[in-house]
C-alpha cells in the first residue's frame, strides 16, 4: 500500500512538473523552477547538517561514554556522508562505467538504510517526550547500557536509573504505593 502511494506522490510530480514545462510560459517556469531549486538546496543542507549533527553527537558520546564500536556509529555514518560526494566523483573517474556504477550503488544505499534508522530514532524520541506516564506502575525497569571498566556506571545509564528513581519517588508521594524497580543490562564475567 505504502508503495502505491509514494509512486503516485512521484508520478504526481513529474507529471506536474511536464506540464508546467510544456505550458512554455516563462511566468510560470522561472517561479516554480526557482522554487524547485531552492527545495533542493534545502534538503542539500538538511544533508550536511545531518552529517554535522552526526558527528557533534559522536563528540559528545566518546566524551561520555565507553568508546565502543557501537558507541561510535554516529562519527562513522557522518564521516561516510561527508566523503561520499568526493569518494564517489573519484570512482567515477577511475573506473569503467558498469564498476563505478556498482561500487556507488552499495554504500549510497548503506548510508540511506542507516539514514532511515536515524530517522526512525528520532521520530520515536519526539513521541516518547510526549509521553507521560501514569504513576500507577507496578514495576519500574531500567534497561542497561554497559559498565566502562567493567564496575563504573556510565553518565547515560546513571541517567537512567536516576530517571526510575524520580518516576518512583513521584509515584510513592501521589499514590504512596510501592513499586518493584528492576535494574538489566549486560553482564562482565572475568
Amino acid at each position: 500500500m505504502a508503495s502505491g502511494s509514494t509512486s503516485f506522490f512521484y508520478s504526481f510530480w513529474l507529471t506536474l512538473a511536464i506540464t508546467i514545462l510544456n505550458t512554455d510560459n516563462n511566468a510560470i517556469i522561472y517561479p516554480v523552477g526557482l522554487l524547485f531549486l531552492f527545495v533542493l538546496f534545502c534538503i542539500g543542507l538538511v544533508f550536511a547538517l545531518q552529517a554535522i549533527l552526526l558527528l557533534w553527537n559522536a563528540a559528545i558520546v566518546r566524551r561520555r561514554e565507553s568508546h565502543s564500536l557501537a558507541n561510535s556509529l554516529t562519527l562513522y555514518l557522518g564521516i561516510g556522508i561527508i566523503l561520499l560526494p568526493f569518494i564517489i566523483s573519484l570512482i567515477k573517474t577511475h573506473l569503467p562505467v558498469f564498476w563505478a556504477d556498482l561500487l556507488i550503488t552499495f554504500p549510497v544505499l548503506c548510508i540511506l538504510y542507516m539514514v532511515f534508522w536515524f530517522y526512525n530514532y528520532l521520530t520515536v524520541l519526539a513521541l516518547y517526550q510526549a509521553y507521560w506516564p501514569r504513576h500507577n506502575k507496578n514495576f519500574i525497569i531500567v534497561l542497561g547500557a554497559g559498565l566502562m571498566n567493567g564496575d563504573q556506571v556510565t553518565p547515560l545509564l546513571g541517567q537512567r536509573i536516576d530517571k526510575g528513581i524520580q518516576f518512583y519517588q513521584r509515584q510513592l508521594q501521589k499514590n504512596r504505593s510501592r513499586t518493584q524497580n528492576d535494574l538489566f543490562g549486560r553482564s562482565r564475567r572475568r
